[in-house]
């Protein structure tokens, strides 16, 4: 990075170095202040990467399952940072789009968590069916969506959602319902 300050790749490299570490549970506060500045730094360089606006939903999104469940989730800060940053990612390659739609998956997982948790399942099972539909090993919202859908006799709907999750978790492993990917 001294020598060739403007390498745009490199500095991306050290951003997901400092992302990795959060992931593996060393989210501390100098590990958050390094990747966020080597993300920017790297969007400085070049705008088209992807990963900077990846990781920064990834943080807010699990920032935003820490807090505590609320009546109006959309107004969280850490929800509105997360969408903010997915809605970058129109457009990406595979790579990047398939775990922009697990972090989007989990998003609508944790929204409809309190809903669900006072059984208002009108108002929990569209984003736990959106969320199934964008990542059917999300094994939260699947399961809750096939609860939701069982409360208000959509059996089928239910039942599908259900099938779908299962059929999968064999290929591609579930994703913990209290984690990101």
């Amino acid at each position: 990075i001294e020598e060739a300050p403007g390498d745009c790749w490199s500095l991306e490299a050290l951003s997901v170095l400092h992302f990795e570490r959060i992931k593996a549970g060393a989210d501390t506060p100098e590990n958050r202040r390094n990747m966020l500045a080597f993300a920017a730094r790297a969007e400085e360089c070049s705008a088209s990467l992807w990963n900077p606006h990846l990781m920064r939903a990834w943080l807010a999104a699990a920032d935003f399952s820490r807090e505590a469940p609320a009546l109006y989730p959309q107004e969280s800060a850490n929800r509105v940072a997360a969408h903010q940053e997915l809605a970058q990612l129109q457009g990406a390659p595979e790579s990047v789009a398939a775990p922009a739609r697990a972090i989007e998956s989990f998003l609508l997982s944790v929204e409809a968590r309190e809903a669900f948790g006072r059984k208002d399942h009108l108002v929990a099972i569209p984003p736990l069916m959106r969320a199934a539909e964008l990542d059917p090993t999300n094994l939260e919202a699947a399961s809750r969506a096939t609860i939701c859908c069982w409360w208000l006799k959509e059996f089928a709907a239910g039942i599908a959602v259900a099938e779908r999750a299962i059929a999968l978790l064999d290929e591609a492993g579930a994703v913990a319902p209290e984690r990101l990917p």
